[in-house]
């Protein structure tokens, strides 16, 4: 006697969202990296290209040969991982309005340090907890996400990375200006 199978789960046709799932997690795991771990937004810009090259042109043929189930799940991965891409720019936005306000709340401190003591200190820990309760990271971003204080004779400079690995902005405390350098 064979046993036969009356489970039709593996002969099932495809369901949108049993194949959206996979994109969703993928797009998900790309916004983790680009905008939290990484922070600087060159995952979304690949992905957008890839979306326009790619995606958008089988999406497009798939409405052509009148495939509405694969026209309609190419059509939302597409806006998926174009939202995907928004959202990454949009957060690493917000992480740096939060960097400069920081930044200005160090350089608050900084400035009331030296009206004080007719100095600057030689580093930042000299702030806390007189001046500042803690140090705030300069962005919420996993990687590149601390302030850094140089104090040198004659000038004294606050900066962070703005665009990891290389563009960082800087404040000098003699000359009171914000500068951006790659």
């Amino acid at each position: 006697m064979s046993a036969t199978n009356t489970d039709n789960t593996d002969n099932a046709p495809p369901t949108f969202m049993g194949e959206f799932r996979a994109s969703l997690l993928i797009a998900a795991g790309l916004y983790f990296i680009d905008a939290i771990w990484l922070g600087q937004g060159g995952v979304a810009i690949i992905t957008a290209a890839v979306v326009a090259v790619i995606l958008i042109p089988a999406t497009l043929l798939a409405w052509y040969r009148k495939n509405r189930f694969v026209r309609n799940l190419r059509a939302a991965k597409s806006v998926l991982y174009l939202a995907m891409a928004v959202a990454v720019f949009v957060t690493i936005r917000i992480d740096l309005s939060q960097a400069r306000a920081n930044g200005e709340t160090i350089i608050a401190a900084l400035n009331r340090y030296h009206a004080q003591t007719g100095h600057y200190p030689d580093k930042l820990e000299q702030l806390v907890p007189a001046y500042l309760p803690a140090i705030p990271p300069a962005r919420f971003s996993l990687t590149m996400n601390t302030f850094h204080y140089h104090a040198v004779k004659d000038s004294h400079n606050l900066s962070y990375i703005v665009m990891p690995p290389f563009g960082f902005s800087y404040y000098n405390l003699e000359k009171g200006q914000c500068a951006v350098k790659d």
